[in-house]
């Protein structure tokens, strides 16, 4: 237990090390502005494509299989 829990207390702050790098390096190169900005339009766009997946319109899209619907069927309309 003690070296499998020091094991998780030393990859998180290798991970915490690993984000800081990252974000400081990208503040460096681009400005805080525009890295906030991208944080902001990563998080926007993981919002949205969660919403669409979750609220069941494209349900039957997503998770058929081959054979499994006709031509005819995969032309209408999402249902509400």
């Amino acid at each position: 237990m003690g070296i499998r829990f020091s094991s998780i207390i030393m990859g998180a702050i290798l991970a915490g090390i690993g984000f800081v790098w990252v974000l400081s390096t990208t503040i460096a190169a681009f400005g805080w502005l525009q890295t906030f900005a991208s944080i902001v339009l990563t998080l926007a766009l993981g919002l949205f494509y969660q919403i669409g997946y979750s609220d069941g319109k494209n349900a039957h899209y997503l998770n058929a299989k081959p054979g499994d619907t006709t031509p005819t069927q995969q032309r209408c309309a999402p249902k509400a």
